[in-house]
């Protein structure tokens, strides 16, 4: 099948949202399905402006990567490395995206020799990294982007600290850790807090459902047995967190704490990022 030609709009858009990009100084960015949806001469164009995208399976037609792999940051003395990994059924004409598995498998080696910690940015789908994360016990967090899947748990992957937030920036999350270099082990009572704000959230939903224009009762059930059904293993997961012992103070498990928080419209936006948006609308 041919490619479709790409809208005159979605290229508009995609110009702003690279700029959005820009403004927000991210120390790095995976090339993700949605920013290729403007087509990769965007990208390529705003990678020339020092733009830090990075994806280590998107090839162009000569056979050689497009963007860099990865890129290195420092952080009070810790080397990070943030590799971008693409989902291979994101679509653009003129190039070709891999399934990434032998790219990690040549890159992750020479990466542990400089560097502290290695964060892989991806929007693969979680089930295809639940296959494949025990091949790379190297990586330690892992920032996801499954649109499938939308506001995910925080949860480990193998050996790695998996999250992703919701699309389209609905929330913003905080990953605090405190790194030695040993298994993870999250904080207990951040993670108790996280559970309780989350108990609450689904306590709302159970007590303001209502059935949907024209939708029938039989999905109306089906959405509220969702919403049981999580609030059910919520309960479970604060009763075995009140089941653990105390933490042996002997410990030395690298400690991590992941908090969600909801965006409104009701906080306030960035002028700048207001301007490119509002901006030949």
């Amino acid at each position: 099948m041919l490619p479709q030609p790409i809208a005159d709009s979605t290229i508009k858009l995609g110009k702003k949202i690279l700029r959005v990009y820009q403004a927000m100084h991210y120390d790095a960015i995976a090339v993700g399905p949605f920013d290729l949806a403007s087509g990769y001469e965007l990208l390529v164009s705003a990678q020339a402006k020092e733009l830090p995208l990075v994806s280590a399976n998107i090839y162009k037609k000569d056979g050689t990567l497009l963007f860099s792999p990865y890129r290195s940051v420092e952080k009070k003395g810790v080397s990070i490395a943030f590799v971008g990994l693409t989902d291979p059924s994101s679509m653009s004409a003129g190039i070709t995206i891999s399934d990434g598995i032998e790219e990690l498998k040549k890159l992750l080696p020479e990466l542990v020799k400089t560097q502290d910690l290695i964060v892989l940015l991806t929007s693969f789908r979680q089930s295809e990294l639940k296959k494949t994360i025990d091949q790379f016990p190297d990586i330690d967090i892992i920032i996801g982007a499954d649109y499938r899947i939308g506001n995910d748990r925080n949860q480990l992957l193998g050996t790695a600290i998996y999250t992703q937030p919701i699309r389209q920036g609905r929330f913003l999350t905080y990953l605090t850790i405190n790194w030695n270099g040993s298994p993870w082990r999250q904080h207990k009572n951040e993670e108790k807090v996280r559970l309780n704000q989350l108990l609450k959230a689904v306590n709302r939903q159970l007590i303001t459902i209502k059935p949907r224009k024209q939708e029938s009762k039989e999905h109306f059930e089906q959405r509220k047995k969702v919403i049981v059904a999580n609030r059910k293993k919520i309960l479970a997961d604060i009763h075995r967190i009140n089941q653990q012992k105390p933490v042996d103070p002997e410990d030395r498990s690298s400690i991590y704490s992941l908090v969600k928080l909801p965006l409104s419209k009701d906080i306030p936006s960035d002028p700048e990022i207001d301007r490119i948006f509002n901006k030949s609308r």
